[in-house]
């Protein structure tokens, strides 16, 4: 056997974030002469890699903690000693949640109409927020919901409250 093996790998499904340290690992091992006997993984760009471990399709890893992008690398060796090319993948690591400010109304300002529009920013550092979920309480009596872009709600009159929660990444 002179030829080493070939792989690949993917991280969560191919997900371009991930907000937990812990990622899925989808590999691949191939070689045709002697066969796939074991795996290492490297998150320092092969500067430093794990002990070698027997080949396997998936694999739970822990990334480095900190927000940003991360990169796996990930080698084969087979049943002759030869050892691949390094594989790259690639996640961006986002721990810390969106923002949303409310720009209308005002913090503690009070509202006449018997409808209003909630006006806000949403922003986040790694990603795009994609949801918005809307809070509103009228004290003890209801709570209602208002998910993503445009809603139209009219509460009753009275005093509410609202809270605005949010999300990007699932």
């Amino acid at each position: 056997d002179t030829v080493p093996p070939s792989g690949s790998m993917v991280i969560n499904n191919g997900a371009d974030f991930t907000r937990s340290l812990t990622v899925t690992l989808a590999l691949s091992g191939q070689d045709a002469t002697s066969g796939v006997t074991d795996m290492r993984f490297s998150l320092d760009s092969g500067v430093t890699w794990t002990a070698w471990e027997t080949f396997a399709n998936a694999k739970f890893l822990e990334l480095t903690s900190g927000n940003g992008p991360k990169e796996v690398y990930f080698q084969l060796k087979d049943r002759a000693g030869l050892i691949s090319t390094a594989y790259l993948d690639t996640i961006v690591l986002d721990t810390t949640p969106p923002a949303f400010t409310i720009t209308s109304p005002l913090p503690f300002s009070t509202v006449s109409e018997q409808g209003f529009l909630i006006q806000g920013t949403a922003s986040d550092i790694h990603a795009q927020v994609s949801a918005i979920r809307l809070l509103l309480y009228d004290y003890g009596r209801r709570t209602f919901t208002i998910n993503n872009q445009l809603a139209n709600y009219y509460p009753s009159s009275g005093t509410w409250a609202f809270q605005v929660l949010p999300s990007h990444i699932t």
